[in-house]
């Protein structure tokens, strides 16, 4: 299992999967198979795209092979301007104004372990990761693709760094994290849909020529469009049939796109959302996206299941609770919204400890002045007459009843109603000369400003310690 290269074809095992792709002849990367695993030798030409002629009205890649269409190949990764019209994974705007982008193979490298994921958050404990480096010479440009191999959960994390070597920045419109293209068309798309309230609602509708886009706008993944998206083959069922999976390690806005071309081929995509994004790459700077996570079964839907499981509980999850059984909890806020009284919390936790209860939860209403929504986001100190003496006394007092403590926060909104405002207007999200508009009554604070972030630590650091 794991990596192995011969011939320019790179071949991907975990333990029941097989992911195999080539450098073309005219360079660039040619997606060749990834589906059950193959054990025995292969022959690569049986993969490979046979071109004879020109299909139709298609643009040649390259005019000395005038029957080389990216249009109806299936590659590694795609951009602008060499005829492949599908959705693609990288937009760049070129230091000359131009959008046309021809990344070539240059070479590769094993890693072990995992890439340095550079502030993001990642997945951890692959044994190797395969790099590949690509060249746009004429741009100045180097893509790097990542492939982070786990065995154990059949999962390959896929992400993409982009270096500006030229001597003048260029602007990223779209930089995705992966690309997956199959050369069959037969799917559906499985998303999990909801708002607040009703979250996780299980949508499935049958795919057909054109675009499938799931995604999010609203800055955070969000309850209305989960990143996981499920691709089942028109065979499969719960326990048996091909399917395929992704999900995105990534918390802001998220894509997922599947397009089903004019030729009958499948491409996937998973990365950062490109509505209102742009990113000025300044020279010798590079952006790594986050990692897209993809996963295919043999075994239905359960089978994608189980690895998707494997896969977060042994690479995503961290620290003491990885594999510790979660506890019970009780919330107060259900019970008593802001109107919060130590007597009345301490009863509801001594019931809850004859229940077999064992964390109580301090929500909503124990800062500043919380008495409603409309104020106090941003004072992270006790509320004086709802905790006269302290939260460190008042969860000694819960403790002193069987449960363990928890406390309720929300440090990325601020309300203009609050100390913090009065006091740094300046600290929400908001734009010079616009009214912004509120939710739930509430701004988001600006955690790019690095007072903001101190000051968050700071407060956050002294009631936790009390």
């Amino acid at each position: 299992m794991g990596i192995s290269v011969k011939n320019n074809i790179f071949k991907i095992d975990t333990t029941n999967t097989s992911y195999i792709f080539c450098v073309h002849r005219l360079g660039f990367l040619e997606s060749l198979y990834y589906g059950k695993r193959i054990k025995h030798y292969f022959d690569p030409k049986a993969f490979t795209e046979k071109n004879p002629v020109m299909t139709g009205v298609s643009v040649a890649y390259d005019r000395k092979v005038p029957s080389v269409c990216l249009d109806t190949i299936c590659t590694e990764y795609s951009a602008v301007g060499k005829g492949d019209y599908k959705e693609p994974l990288a937009i760049i705007k070129n230091a000359d104004g131009t959008y046309v982008n021809d990344f070539k193979y240059k070479s590769y490298k094993i890693l072990k372990g995992n890439i340095n994921p550079e502030g993001n958050a990642a997945s951890y404990g692959a044994k190797e990761t395969l790099e590949i480096e690509l060249a746009d010479e004429y741009a100045g440009l180097a893509m790097y693709l990542y492939y982070a191999i786990y065995e154990d959960s059949d999962v390959i994390t896929k992400a993409v760094k982009l270096f500006n070597k030229g001597k003048t920045s260029i602007n990223i419109e779209r930089l995705l994290s992966g690309q997956v293209d199959l050369p069959f068309d037969d799917f559906s798309a499985i998303t999990f849909d909801g708002a607040w309230s009703r979250e996780r609602f299980v949508n499935r509708r049958k795919l057909a020529q054109g675009i499938f886009i799931n995604d999010s706008k609203m800055g955070v993944s969000s309850n209305r469009h989960n990143p996981l998206v499920v691709f089942p083959r028109e065979e499969c069922t719960q326990d048996n049939g091909e399917c395929y999976a992704v999900n995105l390690i990534y918390s802001g806005n998220h894509y997922e796109a599947a397009e089903i071309s004019n030729y009958g081929k499948t491409r996937l995509l998973a990365g950062i959302n490109p509505y209102c994004f742009n990113w000025t790459l300044g020279a010798g700077e590079s952006f790594l996206t986050p990692e897209a996570v993809f996963t295919y079964s043999s075994e239905g839907l359960n089978g994608m299941s189980r690895n998707m499981h494997t896969f977060i509980g042994e690479h995503i999850v961290r620290g003491v609770w990885q594999k510790k059984e979660r506890p019970i909890v009780i919330n107060s806020w259900e019970a008593m919204f802001f109107a919060l009284k130590e007597k009345d919390l301490v009863e509801l936790a001594s019931l809850s400890a004859e229940l077999g209860i064992e964390l109580f939860v301090l929500d909503d209403g124990w800062f500043g002045k919380r008495d409603n929504d409309k104020t106090s986001l941003g004072d992270w100190f006790p509320h004086k007459k709802k905790f006269p003496e302290g939260m460190g006394k008042f969860a000694d007092k819960i403790r002193a009843t069987g449960l363990e403590f928890g406390l309720w926060v929300e440090p990325e909104m601020i309300n203009e109603k609050s100390e913090l405002y009065k006091a740094h207007p300046d600290w929400a999200v908001k734009i010079k000369g616009r009214t912004p508009s509120l939710g739930r009554n509430q701004l988001e604070i600006d955690y790019a400003n690095p007072e903001v972030r101190d000051y968050i630590v700071e407060a956050l650091s002294k009631i936790f310690t009390d």
